[in-house]
């Protein structure tokens, strides 16, 4: 079975989420709800001047220009829309703008397809692990993978809605759990001498400091500063810093330019691997760290084998 959705399919998705979304913020927010990077998404001036259903045709074009189609930011989408059960009363029966009966048989139609879409990938882990391939580390990545899918929708694992200081806190401990998942060394979070460092884990005999972040767009500079300067204190100090939105371009810059790599930089769609477990934790730090020993690249997309920024 191919990885890719059929224009069928991507067809489905977006007249669901024109029945489902009439403001421009709402469809702007949902892209963003699911996971998807910025980069791949209008800037929000933009908005004003743009049709809805520009906005969602833009959104999957970018997407499927992208080396790997955008598979996992349209599976992501595929399973919230299969899955939606808020119909905001405003728009579906004060105005009425959006037709329930139309959105609800776009999200049963397309509840089908995502669970025929599940239960074939399902069948060809199986066929590649062997029957008996129902162990501990696969439920495991199962279960890390929808916690993910939870925080992105500003939810806890239970479903509950939580704050943004909270969901900081439970990517935190999502971080640890991937780590630990492959049996890294970590070390929880600690404070010393002031600073703040959200942990640690031991790879390939060195000892990284771990940052994540999930701001509302891309990490800035300031963040990044702060960061390098924890780990220059330290010997022979190494750094991953994850931000669930990016980078921006200036940041990345002003982390290699003229000084020594002592960072690799990690962002929502990489963490997207590995929850989906197309690569494992171990083989994407293993393929950042040559890019950023050998090429200078510190944004490096481990899957596509490509820089995310060029500098």
């Amino acid at each position: 079975m191919s990885l890719e959705f059929s224009p069928s399919v991507i067809s489905h998705m977006k007249d669901c989420i024109l029945e489902l979304f009439w403001s421009k913020s709402d469809l702007y927010d949902f892209f963003r709800s699911s996971g998807c990077p910025h980069r791949h998404l209008p800037l929000k001036k933009e908005l004003r001047d743009m049709k809805r259903y520009q906005i969602v045709d833009g959104v999957f074009r970018s997407l499927s220009s992208t080396p790997d189609k955008g598979i996992i930011h349209i599976r992501n989408m595929l399973e919230t829309l299969s899955q939606w059960d808020y119909f905001d009363p405003y728009y579906f029966e004060e105005l009425n703008k959006l037709d329930r009966s139309k959105a609800e048989s776009y999200i049963n139609k397309l509840s089908i397809i995502y669970k025929d879409y599940t239960n074939k990938i399902r069948e060809q882990k199986k066929n590649k692990l062997g029957k008996s391939s129902t162990s501990k580390k696969t439920i495991l990545l199962e279960e890390i993978h929808n916690e993910y899918m939870s925080l992105l929708r500003n939810k806890d694992s239970n479903g509950r809605i939580i704050s943004s200081q909270r969901r900081g806190y439970h990517f935190e401990r999502l971080i640890m759990k991937i780590a630990e998942r492959e049996k890294f060394d970590v070390t929880e979070p600690f404070k010393i001498k002031g600073e703040q460092i959200d942990g640690a884990i031991k790879y390939d005999g060195e000892h990284y400091l771990l940052e994540g972040k999930w701001n509302d767009s891309a990490t800035a500079s300031i963040d990044m500063y702060h960061f390098a300067h924890k780990i220059e204190g330290k010997m022979y100090g190494r750094g991953l810093f994850i931000s669930v939105n990016g980078f921006s371009i200036d940041s990345v810059k002003s982390l290699v330019s003229g000084k020594s790599i002592k960072t690799i930089l990690i962002d929502g769609t990489d963490l997207m691997y590995v929850t989906e477990g197309r690569i494992t934790f171990c083989d994407l730090l293993d393929n950042k760290i040559k890019a950023a020993q050998t090429a200078g690249f510190i944004y490096f997309d481990a899957l596509m084998q490509e820089s995310k920024v060029l500098i």
